[in-house]
């Protein structure tokens, strides 16, 4: 009994000294949530991915049902949630001043 309480505690020890994958490489993923909500997410082509605070921020390209890529739209992740965000809903945040996370968290446009 005292062995595998010795070896549970070595091992939690062992568990907190290595850090997350997420921590790791935010980069890769913030990417990898995004591909997940696309429609073709191996075919995405990412530009401008950072993190900024509990969210991920960058810029999509990705095809659509028909085939064609669409161009690069904004993005935000918070967890396992994904935004992508029109030209046209960027322009609305812009106008009415409101605080869509990335107008507030991802610099906006």
């Amino acid at each position: 009994m005292f062995k595998a309480r010795r070896r549970i505690n070595a091992l939690l020890i062992i568990a907190t000294l290595i850090p997350s994958p997420a921590l790791c490489d935010d980069k890769s993923s913030i990417e990898t949530t995004v591909r997940n909500n696309l429609i073709d997410g191996y075919s995405a082509h990412f530009r401008g991915v950072h993190r900024h605070g509990q969210y991920g921020c960058g810029e999509v390209n990705a095809k659509n049902q028909f085939g064609g890529y669409t161009g690069f739209f904004n993005f935000v992740t918070q967890g396992s949630t994904v935004v992508i965000y029109t030209e046209e809903d960027m322009e609305a945040a812009v106008m009415l001043h409101e605080h869509w996370p990335w107008v507030k968290y991802c610099g906006g446009k």
